[in-house]
């Protein structure tokens, strides 16, 4: 079995923009950071997998998506909010790491956070 071919940078970064639906041809910070967490999840998951060859190409595209659009909500987050500006229930911040871990877990098994 040839081991499988994972999406580029590239194609990570636009798959990760429509889904936190981004416009890359813009000069916005936003599509500036979107390709910086398409290239920490792509890190992530090179880690994560290491020399595993048995994760399905959807199955790490979709721990990609995961990983890279927590990375992106992050900004917003509750230390990133304006005190004034700041809504009454403060937004949860969490490993954004762990929706990624059951997808990946049937392949390589349990990870250590």
């Amino acid at each position: 079995m040839a081991a499988p071919v994972y999406p580029d940078l590239d194609e990570l970064t636009k798959q990760l923009a429509r889904y936190v639906d981004v416009k890359l041809d813009d000069t916005s910070a936003d599509a500036e950071y979107v390709e910086q967490c398409a290239a920490e999840a792509q890190q992530w998951l090179t880690d994560t997998i290491g020399t595993a060859e048995n994760v399905p190409v959807p199955a790490y595209e979709r721990a990609a998506l995961e990983v890279g659009s927590q990375l992106f909500r992050r900004r917003n987050s509750w230390s990133n909010i304006d005190p004034m500006e700041a809504p009454a229930v403060p937004p949860v911040r969490s490993n954004p790491y762990t929706a990624a871990y059951p997808i990946l877990a049937p392949y390589i098994g349990p990870v250590m956070a």
